[in-house]
């Protein structure tokens, strides 16, 4: 089995695609028997394809774990896939330049660890609730251009990784 993404944030929350064979006639097949390092994943039945592809979301993990992900087909057997899914907690260490013009323009540079968390393209950065353009993500660093705005003063810097921040 093929998994996408290989890791999501401890919050869980993740749509994570099972793609193989073998994976049931029907998701009834294989509806409560998913999990991803011995996490329950909910099975999202309007995108399963009859025994190649089973997409869930994760559920909140309680820590850090790794594992494959597992499937028991309804009177088939039990499935793991080669490929271990890593529950990560990413961590911000820095942010700089720590000012920029209300103008927007500046590219900002977030520092920390296990940044590339889930599906890179649910990656979003907000600056006291104002997007900044993601554009590159690393392991350890993310750069975004921040957007204008009229407001000045200190502002929060969140990190959304899916749906957990």
């Amino acid at each position: 089995h093929f998994l996408d993404p290989v890791s999501g944030p401890v919050e869980g929350g993740t749509v994570v695609t099972i793609s193989g064979s073998n994976l049931g006639q029907r998701a009834e097949d294989i509806e409560n028997s998913v999990t991803v390092a011995g996490v329950s994943c909910n099975v999202i039945h309007s995108r399963y394809e009859v025994s190649s592809r089973i997409v869930c979301e994760t559920t909140a993990s309680r820590g850090e774990r790794v594992g494959p992900a597992s499937v028991e087909v309804r009177g088939g057997g039990l499935g793991r896939s080669a490929q271990t899914f890593s529950f990560q907690n990413p961590a911000l260490i820095r942010i700089f330049p720590q000012r920029g013009p209300k103008a927007g323009g500046s590219i900002l540079t977030i520092e920390g660890r296990r940044l590339k968390t889930g599906q890179p393209s649910e990656v979003s950065v907000l600056i006291g609730g104002v997007s900044c353009t993601v554009l590159n993500i690393q392991e350890d660093k993310i750069n975004c251009r921040t957007r204008g705005s009229n407001r000045t003063g200190v502002h929060n810097v969140a990190v959304r990784f899916g749906g957990a921040e």
